[in-house]
C-alpha cells in the first residue's frame, strides 16, 4: 500500500538509510498518516511532493481551509530538531509550524504558494537568487540565541570529520578532512556568539511564498555561528556549480553578494563554505555513496580555491 503512496524511490532511499527500522516505518505509514488526516480535520489537496527526499510531504487543506503541508517521516531525532527549530522562528523567514506529534513522525506545515525553489531563479539570476537567501537568512537571525530545547552543534559535527576510518580508501577526502576541521576550529574559537541555524539552506528548501517573498523550509536544526549559515547556498544547486564554466568565479561572486547583504566577513563567509562542503563529503562517505563524496569533493574544491583567494587557508 506504501508504493501507492510514496512518489518515486522515496521508499528504497527510507530503507537504505533506516534499514529494519525504515521498513518497519513504512509498513506503519498509512495508519500514521490516516490518523494525523482524522486528528488534524485534513484534506487533501494534491498530489505528494516528489521532492521528498525520505518522507511523506503531502499538500492538505486545514479544517479552515487553509493551505498547509502534511510531512509523514521516521520518528528520528532530526524531525524533532526540525520541528524545535521551525517553532523557535515562529514563522520568522521559514513556514510555520502549525502541529507535531512526534511519536508518528508528523509535521503539519504552512504550505508557501505558490512553492517555486529558488533554484529556478538562480540558473537565470544568481546574484538575485544569493541576495534573496540572504534576506531569509537576515529574518532567521533576527531571533537570536539557542532554542529553548536542545539541538545538536556545529561544533560536534565538524569535530568527527575525518574519524571512525570513514576517509580509509579516499587519501583526497582525508586530506580535505584534516584542514577542514582544522580551519573550523579556528573559525569557532573566534566566534562571539551562536544561533539557531538551518543547517541546510540551500536553493531548494527556499520556496517562494505569499506571506513573504521567500521562506525557508526542511531545516536540521544545529547551533553555530550565524555565518556559517550560507554554506550550503555556496555549494548549491551542484549540478550548476560543478558544470559551471567558472566556478571560482561564480563562487566568489556570491561571497560578495553575501558578505554586503549580511554584514559578515567574506573571509569567514569562504572558510565556512568549504569546511561544510567537506562535511558533506564526509556523510556521503559514512552513507558508503561514492558518487556523493566525488560530487561534494569537486565542490569543495572550487570552495577551497574562494577560500585560498579570500584568506580563509
Amino acid at each position: 500500500m506504501t508504493d501507492s503512496i510514496l512518489p518515486g524511490d522515496v521508499a528504497a532511499r527510507v530503507v537504505g538509510a533506516r534499514g529494519d527500522e525504515g521498513a518497519a516505518w513504512l509498513r506503519r505509514l498509512p495508519e500514521h498518516r490516516a490518523f494525523a488526516m482524522a486528528a488534524w480535520g485534513l484534506a487533501e489537496d494534491g498530489a505528494p511532493y516528489a521532492e521528498a527526499s525520505a518522507a511523506l510531504v503531502v499538500p492538505v487543506r486545514g479544517p479552515d481551509g487553509a493551505s498547509l503541508v502534511l510531512k509523514l517521516a521516521p520518528a528520528t531525532e532530526w524531525l524533532a530538531h526540525e520541528a524545535r527549530t521551525l517553532a523557535h522562528w515562529a514563522g520568522r523567514g521559514a513556514v510555520r509550524l502549525q502541529a507535531a506529534d512526534l511519536s508518528r513522525g508528523a509535521l503539519l506545515l504552512e504550505r508557501a504558494v505558490p512553492g517555486t525553489p529558488l533554484a529556478e531563479l538562480c540558473a537565470g539570476d544568481d546574484r538575485a537568487a544569493t541576495a534573496a537567501a540572504a534576506d531569509v537568512i537576515v529574518r532567521l537571525g533576527a531571533l537570536p540565541g539557542p532554542a529553548r530545547h536542545p539541538l545538536p552543534t556545529l561544533a560536534s559535527s565538524v569535530e568527527a570529520l575525518g574519524s571512525a576510518g570513514v576517509c580509509d580508501g579516499v587519501p583526497e577526502l582525508a586530506t580535505a578532512c584534516r584542514e577542514a576541521r582544522s580551519l573550523a576550529a579556528e573559525l569557532l574559537a573566534d566566534t562571539s556568539g551562536a544561533s539557531v541555524l538551518h543547517g541546510d539552506l540551500h536553493h531548494h528548501n527556499l520556496l517562494r511564498a505569499e506571506r513573504l517573498p521567500w521562506l525557508a523550509a526542511d531545516p536540521k536544526g544545529v547551533i553555530g555561528p550565524r555565518e556559517a549559515e550560507p554554506a550550503a547556498l555556496l555549494r548549491n544547486p551542484r549540478r550548476l556549480v560543478l558544470s559551471h564554466p567558472h566556478p571560482v568565479a561564480l563562487l566568489s561572486d556570491r561571497l560578495d553578494v553575501l558578505a554586503e547583504r549580511l554584514g559578515d566577513d567574506v573571509r569567514r563567509l569562504a572558510g565556512w563554505g568549504y569546511a561544510l562542503a567537506v562535511l558533506a563529503a564526509f556523510w556521503a562517505a559514512e552513507d558508503r555513496d561514492e558518487d556523493e563524496v566525488r560530487r561534494w569533493l569537486g565542490c569543495a574544491q572550487s570552495l577551497r580555491a574562494v577560500a585560498r583567494v579570500r584568506g580563509a587557508l
